[in-house]
């Protein structure tokens, strides 16, 4: 004969064998939610390989140094940095800076005392959206040119643009 106390023993067990098993279950549903979330995101590493050190270079259609957004993807660009041949500001801008384009990063000289020639722009989620087709300007202040590029950045197709806010 079983006691008592066996019986609520063995539904002890069972009620923790239960809790375990639901929340395995929903981990799986919290994993599938977050796949779900990120299907189509892709994060992006470019580098321009053929910048011609100058203070304005233009990164788009008509030149070899065009960020590959393909048609029907968007880009949210989230750091571009690179080298100077001088300590220098830099600028970055969506179009061209002098037509009108739209200013989306900034960074100042970095100071002396560091003695590299490099910029580094931050880009807040969702602030600076690449389309196929257009172009991005950095610019300097004068005194140094830009000798390299770099972007990082996530790739969503067009109708997932919402995934990237």
């Amino acid at each position: 004969m079983v006691s008592p106390a066996d019986v609520f023993a063995r539904l002890d067990s069972v009620d923790s064998r239960l809790d375990a098993v639901g929340t395995g279950v929903q981990y799986v549903i919290e994993s599938q939610r977050e796949q779900e979330r990120l299907r189509g995101l892709k994060p992006i590493r470019w580098v321009a390989s053929n910048v011609v050190a100058a203070n304005s270079v233009t990164l788009g259609l008509n030149n070899a140094d065009a960020p590959p957004v393909q048609q029907g993807y968007v880009w949210d660009l989230r750091i571009i940095a690179g080298k100077l041949s001088a300590v220098d500001t830099v600028a970055a801008f969506i179009g061209d800076s002098s037509t009108g384009g739209r200013l989306i990063g900034y960074t100042g000289a970095q100071p002396a005392a560091l003695s590299q020639a490099i910029y580094i722009i931050l880009i807040p989620k969702s602030s600076a959206i690449l389309n196929a087709g257009e172009t991005l300007t950095l610019t300097t202040s004068g005194t140094g040119n830009i000798t390299s590029c770099n972007i990082n950045a996530w790739s969503a197709p067009g109708e997932m643009v919402g995934k990237l806010f």
